[in-house]
């Protein structure tokens, strides 16, 4: 019988990235201060900077450096920028144009594996294709050989966690499966409390917040939370899903907020990209 080959950092990881870089890049966007990082030193550092930057709404200066990124002699890196490349254009409505990104960032291996896995699920929630792989099932085991290989750190790991996390909710919802999407989006929530992230969490408790509403509760209070903390810390790219969910719940403090975010988010897209219709507010 061959011998099995066995788990390591390097087969997970890839040959060219640094995982200790890697590592300060993922605490930089957790904690949303890439600014740790010296500018022009490490790659790393204009990838959390893309990272932190399209999730304040500038996706334009955002798309350009990872872009740019594509490049690097990094693979994982690389794989890293696509896979943001191709979260970017999924908030814009674009899942088919995300769709060979996310393959990108799955054939470049490694951690950015992950995230192209978890971005395919994500791309293809509203257009189910039969035959297709089981992309979350894949990220998680993924996930799981890297915990066992001692790969990056648990800050990595639990992103990476919680992005499959909300994937999961996001199909079940789309599958009016809102008990599920419930159960799943609740663990997110205590997931992204362990990570000390606070984008992180606002979007779990977004997730969480939509989820209530699916099973029939109002979770106009929570989304009103929700919706004052990502305003005050300037994470744009969630104050407009929020003003979409509460619609016309909103009051008349809550609705200029929404409309300044989304008139900056409008302003800042990436080239010859067109705005969608969600983007305006009725």
């Amino acid at each position: 019988m061959k011998p099995k080959t066995p788990v390591t950092a390097t087969a997970i990881m890839g040959t060219a990235t640094d995982p200790t870089a890697y590592d300060r890049a993922i605490h930089a966007i957790c904690e949303g201060s890439p600014g740790r990082f010296v500018a022009g030193q490490d790659a790393w550092w204009d990838w959390a900077q893309a990272i932190t930057g399209s999730a304040q709404g500038d996706y334009r200066a955002g798309w350009i450096t990872l872009a740019q990124l594509r490049g690097h002699s990094d693979p994982i890196l690389v794989g890293m920028a696509a896979a943001a490349q191709g979260s970017i254009l999924r908030q814009l409505g674009h899942h088919t144009q995300a769709i060979p990104h996310d393959a990108a960032a799955t054939a470049a291996g490694g951690l950015a594996a992950v995230d192209g896995l978890t971005g395919l699920a994500a791309d293809h929630i509203f257009a189910p294709r039969v035959g297709d792989a089981d992309w979350l099932l894949q990220a998680r085991g993924l996930l799981q050989r890297s915990g066992a290989a001692g790969l990056g750190s648990d800050e990595a790991r639990q992103r990476a966690a919680l992005r499959v996390n909300w994937v999961t909710a996001e199909t079940q919802l789309a599958h009016d499966n809102g008990p599920g999407a419930l159960r799943t989006a609740s663990a997110g929530v205590s997931l992204a409390r362990t990570l000390d992230s606070p984008r992180h969490l606002l979007k779990s408790q977004l997730i969480h917040a939509v989820s209530c509403e699916a099973v029939g509760q109002d979770a106009g209070r929570e989304l009103s939370i929700i919706l004052q903390a990502a305003d005050a810390r300037g994470i744009r790219t969630l104050v407009w899903p929020v003003g979409l969910v509460l619609g016309g719940r909103m009051d008349s403090a809550e609705r200029a907020q929404v409309q300044t975010a989304v008139d900056f988010i409008g302003s800042h897209l990436p080239p010859g990209l067109v705005a969608p219709p969600s983007l305006h507010l009725a």
